[in-house]
C-alpha cells in the first residue's frame, strides 16, 4: 500500500471547535485567529513564517497539534499582537477567523477529518479491506500510538527516555546527537560520524557543530566534560518531550495489548505492523465487552499514576516489567522536560462517518488500483493506525499471526524495528479487470 504519493493524495481538515472563540469572534480578544492551509510545510515552518509576517516572537503563536508535512492540510494557530497577517503564496493560505479570549489549544479541536488514497493495490487487498471495513464499522478499534510517534525507533536513536531512567545518561545523549539513521542525507550522515568519532573530545565536538549545531552543548560539556544531566537543558525542550512521550506511548501501546491478550481470544485477534512492534485487535467483540472498551480510560504509565481497575493495572505493570521496571521508577531526576505525568488516553477508537468510494485503477501506476477513503478520528488519533486494520490480513498462518502490510509513504518503505512476519508476494492485476466493490 503507498499513501501520499502525490499532496491531494492525504487531506486532513481539523476540527475547529467555534465555542472556541466565544460569542463574538470578530472583537474583542488579544489573541488573533487564522485558518491555515498548508502543503509540503511542517507545522514549525508554518509557526515561523507566521512570526515573520506577524512580527513577533515565536512563543506569541500557538496551535491545536502538528499536522505532517507530505499532503494538505488545514489548521488553526493563535498569534498574540503583531500585525494582521493575510498571506497567499505556493503551499501556504493564511486567513484570519476572529479573535479570542485565549491562544489556541488542543482544547480548540474536536479531532480531525481525513481524505486519503491507497494506491499499488491488488485484488487480496480490495478484498480484506471490505471484509474489515464491516468489522471497523461494527466494534472499532484499539487507539494505539502509531509509527508517527517513534521517530527515535526509525532514525536509530533507540528510547532515550529508558536510557535515562536506567542512568546511562551520556549513552541517552550520544545517541540522541549522533545516532546514524537510514534516512539521513551525506551532509548530517557525516556531522553525526565526524561527533561519534570525536565523542568525549568536547572541545573538537564544539569545533565540529560550530557551522550546524549543538555547539553550545559542547561548549557546556567542554567545560563540564562529566555533566551530561546538564548538557540536556541545551537539547530544544521540544525534542526533550518527543523523546519522553515516545518511551511513555510504547509503554501504554505494550500494556493495551496484554490487556486485550487477557479478552480476545487467539482466533479472533490480528496483528498490526508498527516500528515499535506489532500491535493487537480484535476482529469480533462481543456487545458487551465492546462497551467496556469504549468507556475504558486507559492512563499513561507515570510514576503518580491512579490506576483503580486491577486488570488495567496489570496490563501496565506486565508491560513495565518486560523493561525490569516499576511505576515507580518512572523518574528522571534533575534533567527538565522529561518528567513523566499520569494522563488519560481512551483506550478504544471509533472512526466516524467512515466511508470508502469504489476501487479504481491507479492512474500512477501500471498496474494495481486505488481506492479514497474518507472518515473523521478523535483528537490524537491515527489515521495510518485505521488503514492498517482495513487492510490487515483475515486469517493466520498455523503456528505465527500475520501482521497487516507495510505502507509505503512518499516512495520511501517504512522501516520496523522488530522482525516482520513474512507476506505472500502481491499479484498485480491489469487495469481492465472487474474491480471488486468495497
Amino acid at each position: 500500500m503507498r499513501l501520499k504519493a502525490r499532496p491531494e493524495d492525504f487531506r486532513v481538515v481539523e476540527l475547529f471547535d467555534p465555542s472556541f472563540l466565544g460569542p463574538s469572534p470578530v472583537e474583542g480578544g488579544p489573541f488573533a485567529i487564522y485558518r491555515v492551509v498548508k502543503t509540503k510545510r511542517t507545522t514549525l515552518e508554518v509557526l515561523a513564517r507566521l512570526a515573520q509576517e506577524a512580527q513577533v516572537e515565536k512563543r506569541a503563536i500557538a496551535y491545536a497539534g502538528m499536522k505532517d508535512r507530505q499532503g494538505i492540510a488545514v489548521q488553526h494557530f493563535s498569534i498574540e499582537g503583531g500585525r494582521r497577517v493575510d498571506l497567499r503564496e505556493p503551499g501556504l493560505v493564511v486567513r484570519y477567523v476572529g479573535t479570542a479570549a485565549r491562544p489556541v489549544s488542543p482544547a480548540a479541536s474536536r479531532g480531525n477529518a481525513f481524505e486519503i488514497v491507497a494506491r499499488s493495490l491488488d485484488r487480496e487487498d480490495l478484498v480484506r479491506m471490505r471484509e474489515n471495513l464491516a468489522q471497523v464499522r461494527a466494534i472499532g478499534l484499539p487507539n494505539y500510538f502509531d509509527d508517527q510517534r517513534f521517530g527515535c525507533l526509525r532514525h536509530g536513536q533507540g528510547f532515550v527516555a529508558r536510557d535515562l531512567i536506567e542512568g546511562r545518561v551520556e549513552q541517552g545523549l550520544r545517541d540522541l546527537l549522533a545516532a546514524p539513521s537510514p534516512f539521513d542525507d551525506p551532509a548530517t550522515g557525516g556531522f553525526k560520524a565526524s561527533l561519534r568519532q570525536a565523542w568525549g573530545d568536547f572541545e573538537r565536538c564544539a569545533k565540529i557543530a560550530r557551522a550546524r549545531e549543538h555547539f553550545s552543548l559542547f561548549r557546556h560539556l567542554a567545560s563540564n566534560p562529566r555533566d551530561f544531566r546538564g548538557a540536556f537543558a541545551f537539547v530544544a525542550q521540544r525534542v526533550r518531550v518527543l523523546h519522553l512521550h515516545a518511551y511513555q506511548s510504547f509503554l501504554w501501546n505494550r500494556a493495551l495489548g496484554s490487556y486485550l491478550r487477557g479478552l480476545v481470544p487467539p482466533e479472533e485477534r490480528v496483528f498490526l505492523r508498527s516500528d515499535a512492534g506489532p500491535l493487537l485487535a480484535p476482529r469480533r467483540l462481543p456487545p458487551p465487552l465492546r462497551a467496556r472498551l469504549e468507556g475504558l480510560p486507559f492512563p499513561l504509565p507515570s510514576h503518580d499514576s491512579v490506576v483503580p481497575d486491577p486488570a488495567v493495572r496489570r496490563a501496565l505493570e506486565e508491560s513495565l516489567a518486560a523493561d525490569g521496571l516499576t511505576l515507580d521508577r518512572l523518574r528522571i531526576e534533575g534533567i527538565p522536560g522529561f518528567a513523566f505525568k499520569a494522563e488519560e488516553r481512551a483506550a478504544w477508537l471509533t472512526p466516524g462517518h467512515l466511508r470508502v468510494r469504489p476501487a479504481e485503477p491507479d492512474d500512477l501506476a501500471r498496474r494495481g488500483w486505488k481506492v479514497t477513503l474518507r472518515f473523521e478520528l478523535s483528537r490524537g488519533s491515527y489515521a495510518t493506525l485505521l488503514l492498517k486494520r482495513l487492510f490487515a490480513p483475515l486469517g493466520e498462518r498455523r503456528g505465527r499471526p500475520q501482521e497487516g502490510p507495510a505502507i509505503r509513504v512518499s516512495g520511501d518503505l517504512t522501516r520496523s524495528v522488530l522482525p516482520a512476519a513474512p507476506q505472500r508476494p502481491s499479484k498485480p492485476h491489469p487495469a481492465q479487470t472487474r474491480v471488486p466493490r468495497p
